[in-house]
């Protein structure tokens, strides 16, 4: 077994949305978000 410092890459990919995508993307955040309190509220409810 080797100890120190190894050499470590970092395999996480970074991408851009342009403007428009962003505003789809909140959108469906809030649309999904609406979604899971109506269900949540219909699981307290049962």
């Amino acid at each position: 077994m080797r100890s120190g410092i190894t050499k470590h890459r970092d395999a996480a990919t970074v991408k851009c949305f342009a403007p428009d995508e962003i505003l789809r993307l909140q959108t469906k955040i809030k649309e999904l978000q609406e979604e899971n309190a109506e269900l949540y509220e219909a699981l307290a409810k049962a």
